[in-house]
């Protein structure tokens, strides 16, 4: 994996919140170290569109000064472009938290210490989906110790919320989380690792999820009307699968269960191999009584 920025590309630091005021098409944010306490690093205060948005080799540095967000940025159309990238020491919430309306592509991010996800994407406030027809591909993804208890909401590491019609698609994501922990008066190390929602195709391929007794399923993917998991490695826990269509998951290891629930019925249960791997799952609606 290459996640991370490079520092000795590094030529500029920011002080406190950078903000964006205004529309923006076709600007480049680059080679810049946030260093922030309070809100946010990058915030979009315009709340209209971005267009052609980039943000390459930066840094988001935390203070310990109850952050929210590394960068918190609405509107993005056309191609959202994210690449080699650390969010790290947010107290509070995400790294990114994003409306993404178009396509984007996102590329060698990591995260560590957060107080709760690395990347949480929220498309609109709008009930209406966006972004039919498009694609967002994420990949080289790592993300360490993020869903912490001091963090106001401890979630997934990852979140593609519901709302989004965009095609899903991961390559190479690692997420990390041994803290100690206490979540819903028990003691779990852990909340989850990648949650999906309604995105109109899911295809991942390489997803390692290193998780310690987790709350919640290690990943969990609800309303997706095409998923596909291939290779890969959860160490414990669930990867559950609410509704939605046609499913395959193949070439995977770790001691977890595969759940698929359709409406309040548990429809399949897949227990893992004495071996230490899964045998994997295939549904296909069409032919299910």
């Amino acid at each position: 994996m290459e996640a991370g920025y490079d520092p000795d590309k590094i030529d500029k630091t920011h002080q406190g919140e950078m903000q964006l005021y205004t529309p923006t098409d076709g600007l480049t944010i680059e080679n810049t170290r946030f260093e922030f306490g309070g809100r946010a690093g990058l915030i979009d205060l315009a709340h209209q569109e971005h267009r052609n948005l980039t943000i390459r080799n930066c840094h988001f540095k935390g203070l310990g000064q109850n952050e929210n967000w590394g960068a918190r940025l609405r509107d993005m159309t056309e191609m959202f472009t994210v690449e080699r990238v650390l969010c790290e020491n947010i107290e509070k919430e995400h790294g990114f938290y994003t409306f993404i309306m178009g396509s984007a592509r996102i590329r060698g991010v990591a995260g560590r210490n957060i107080g709760s996800q690395l990347w949480q994407n929220r498309p609109s406030y709008d009930p209406l989906p966006v972004g039919e027809g498009e694609t967002i591909v994420m990949e080289d993804i790592e993300a360490h110790d993020c869903g912490l208890p001091k963090g106001r909401r401890p979630g997934f590491a990852v979140s593609w919320f519901r709302g989004s019609r965009q095609s899903l698609v991961l390559r190479r994501v690692l997420l990390v989380n041994k803290s100690q922990g206490v979540w819903h008066q028990k003691a779990y190390n852990s909340v989850g690792g990648l949650l999906v929602e309604e995105h109109a195709y899911v295809d991942i391929g390489r997803l390692e999820i290193d998780y310690l007794n987790p709350s919640n399923p290690s990943a969990q993917f609800r309303n997706v009307p095409h998923l596909e998991v291939r290779g890969g490695y959860i160490r414990e826990g669930k990867l559950a699968i609410y509704d939605g269509g046609d499913v395959r998951i193949a070439r995977m290891k770790g001691d977890f269960v595969i759940v698929h629930k359709v409406g309040s019925s548990v429809i399949a249960r897949v227990k893992p191999t004495k071996g230490g791997s899964n045998p994997g799952y295939t549904f296909n609606p069409i032919h299910h009584d």
